[in-house]
């Protein structure tokens, strides 16, 4: 199996979010969350805060304090603050808690707790990181992050590529992933990002939509054997001017454990479900495609830069 050497670091970060620029309350809802994480022994993720929009005051000037607690986040790796961000947001890391002071008004603020996981640490270990969280005068909020030890699996996208595509027609965008790993995969999700203007014309139930546009797919029932292709075809439209950038595509996959850790905490991120008749992949080999017969350990990818795909749409 193919995996890049990467560091194990798991960054920890926090978004903080409050509303109308008011003192929070106990009966008022905070609207931060920690996101989960599922990562492999020895590799790198990061843990985030996803939060309300409709709470968000970008003129908050208050401050914020965060308190973490690594004693478990200990038992899976070594822990320590990111160097780049020890000030003047967070002090040093002291028997087994890191506290950090923001400003409100910073919409995403990276507190600098890093876990260097063990590349020994068995799948299936959970490390749970409780924080608390306090704006200002008021009261103290308790967050956690659910750190997983997954088994370590390799998706690989079909690459970059180019279309040529008519302005304002719809066309069939080619997406297929193939599993270089050595065991099967349980389950896969798929996440798209593109150039504004670009939307889908067909609703899938399986898939997720914002502004009309496909943002992620599930198919957590798919399980894909070692060497295994699968591939779909997902149809979009052009716009009829490019936007600043261009008009591009970028799907990426991942092991549906977890894509489902950080699915939970930014739900809204994705828009809603579609209402027709799911997405289905089909096999590109001799293997059918199977179901998936259990869901345990959940599984990681490991490698960041061969597991997506972006495709330029070059218009005629």
């Amino acid at each position: 199996m193919r995996f890049a050497v990467k560091s194990a670091l798991v960054a920890v970060g926090v978004l903080l979010l409050a509303g109308s620029g008011q003192p929070a309350s106990a009966a008022a809802p905070l609207g931060v969350r920690l996101i989960d994480r599922v990562v492999a022994p020895g590799y790198t993720t990061w843990v985030t805060t996803a939060a309300d929009p409709n709470l968000v005051d970008r003129s908050d000037q208050r401050f914020a304090t965060i308190d973490f607690d690594t004693t478990a986040a200990e038992r899976i790796g070594t822990v320590r603050e990111k160097p780049e961000y020890h000030s003047p947001r967070c002090g040093a890391l002291r028997q087994h808690r890191l506290h950090c002071r923001v400003q409100v008004s910073d919409l995403f603020i990276s507190v600098g707790l890093e876990i260097v996981t063990s590349a020994s640490a068995r799948p299936g270990t959970i490390a749970v990181v409780p924080a608390t969280i306090r704006i200002a005068e008021g009261p103290a909020r308790a967050l956690a992050a659910r750190i997983e030890v997954g088994e370590p699996v390799n998706l690989v996208g079909d690459g970059q590529s180019r279309m040529s595509v008519q302005r304002g027609e719809d066309f069939a965008l080619p997406v297929a992933v193939t599993n270089n790993s050595d065991v099967h995969v349980r389950g896969i999700a798929v996440t798209f990002t593109a150039s504004r203007g670009i939307t889908t014309p067909s609703h899938y139930s399986n898939c997720r939509y914002h502004l009309d546009m496909i943002t992620a797919c599930w198919f957590g029932q798919v399980a894909i054997t070692p060497g295994q292709e699968l591939a779909a075809m997902v149809p979009l439209r052009m716009p009829t001017t490019s936007g600043p950038y261009g008009d591009r595509v970028r799907i990426t996959w991942q092991p549906a454990a977890e894509f489902a850790a950080e699915y939970r905490a930014s739900d809204d991120d994705y828009g809603r479900f579609g209402t027709g008749a799911p997405l289905l992949l089909h096999s590109t080999t001799m293997t059918p495609v199977r179901p998936v017969h259990s869901s345990r350990p959940a599984q990681a990818e490991v490698s960041v830069d061969d597991n997506s795909r972006l495709t330029t749409l070059v218009a005629r």
